[in-house]
């Protein structure tokens, strides 16, 4: 089988970005923990044109609806949108559902082989 590589651009969130998110998920129980945002994102949607925003998600809200909190962002600016959204609906069989956000570009998860390996640096350092 020949997948499609995933894009992998990374971006790490400021302080702000992580601020915001904790606002937005201060109403949902046992979300909004440091612990339970992802301050690193690696967009593991399809590898895509410029011209298609970097997605990935951000902080799982658990109980709350209508789903998780995911992040939008071009090149390596911060995310310019947080948006509540449920994942892909997408199954490839009873054990394969996709890992992406709803209405994602390009093919699902499962039709997808992992971008290069990258090489990130501690707490609160850059991409290499």
């Amino acid at each position: 089988m020949n997948r499609q590589t995933a894009c992998g651009a990374v971006v790490q969130l400021t302080l702000d970005t992580i601020t915001a998110v904790r606002q937005a998920t201060a109403l949902s129980g046992g979300a909004g923990l440091p612990e339970l945002i992802h301050t690193v994102l690696r967009c593991p949607l399809q590898r895509h044109p410029a011209d298609v925003d970097h997605q990935a998600l951000v902080s799982e809200l658990f109980a709350r609806a209508p789903g998780d909190i995911w992040a939008a962002w071009a090149g390596q600016r911060q995310p310019h949108t947080l948006t509540e959204a449920d994942y892909c609906t997408a199954e490839n069989g009873p054990a394969s559902l996709c890992l992406l956000v709803e209405r994602h570009h390009g093919a699902h998860s499962w039709e997808l082989a992992p971008p290069a390996p990258r090489q990130l640096t501690a707490a609160w350092g850059t991409a290499a």
